[in-house]
């Protein structure tokens, strides 16, 4: 092999190291690509997973503040009526005290 066969084989060899490493370039930079979409995407679905976790867990605190806004309510309406009975007897207690001073 002769002094310009050998340097025409250099420059194939420095051409094709090039196209390879120009290969690899574009693949790394197509993977690359390929990692941020994927993660892009799982980002979204991790943020709508969370936003409807969220809406649940904000729905099941507004059920249990609903049902405890309802047992506190019901427990005044009771004490309310039980206060209102407990008057009602007293003054009755009284007529009947003074009706009985009047009469007697």
């Amino acid at each position: 092999m002769g002094y310009v066969e050998k340097l025409e084989s250099i420059l194939r060899a420095e051409d094709e190291a090039r196209d390879a490493v120009l290969a690899a370039r574009e693949q790394a930079q197509r993977i690359v690509a390929e990692a941020r979409i994927r993660a892009a995407e799982s980002r979204s679905v991790i943020e709508t997973e969370a936003r409807e976790r969220a809406a649940a867990a904000a729905s099941a605190t507004l059920a249990r503040a609903q049902k405890e806004a309802a047992r506190t309510a019901a427990d005044a309406e009771a004490r309310h009526t039980a206060d209102r009975e407990r008057a009602a007897s007293r003054l009755e207690g009284a007529v009947t005290s003074v009706m009985a001073e009047l009469v007697g």
